[in-house]
């Protein structure tokens, strides 16, 4: 079967907002009877979108993912300009340094998610939104 994007509401993993060092983000549930419709039957499509910037910055965004009510945090992907790393990939994807943005990043399911921020360059400031979208997979795969 295909995958099914449901009419979920897209969520906000990060609101639009400036930030000037690198940080992490507070958690979302996504467990049935919250957030996603079924229990992990399925991904997120991510989307990152860099609306401004002064100084000089570089942003990578990690989705991170925990599977034991935030005992230990995984990550999920790793978000660039040119895509997204998964899964331990040995590559890191090239950092934001400009308004732009990339969409529908898929990224593996877990009970919590949160974005977390590496920002360098000189005296960076750099204005940025997270969101995602639950898309359903009926095979369970």
């Amino acid at each position: 079967m295909a995958n099914i994007p449901l009419a979920t509401p897209t969520i906000a993993i990060k609101a639009s907002s400036a930030e000037t060092v690198s940080m992490t983000g507070p958690y979302i549930t996504l467990s049935p009877g919250g957030w996603l419709p079924s229990a992990r039957m399925g991904f997120l499509l991510v989307s990152v979108a860099v609306t401004a910037v002064s100084g000089t910055p570089t942003l990578l965004v990690v989705l991170e993912i925990s599977n034991n009510n935030g005992s230990s945090w995984s990550e999920g992907a790793m978000i660039g300009v040119d895509g997204e790393r998964t899964w331990g990939q040995g590559f890191q994807p090239t950092p934001f340094s400009a308004v732009s943005s990339v969409n529908n990043m898929p990224v593996s399911l877990a009970p919590l998610v949160r974005y977390r921020s590496i920002i360098g360059g000189g005296t960076p400031s750099i204005t940025y939104s997270v969101t995602g979208q639950f898309v359903q997979n009926p095979d369970g795969a």
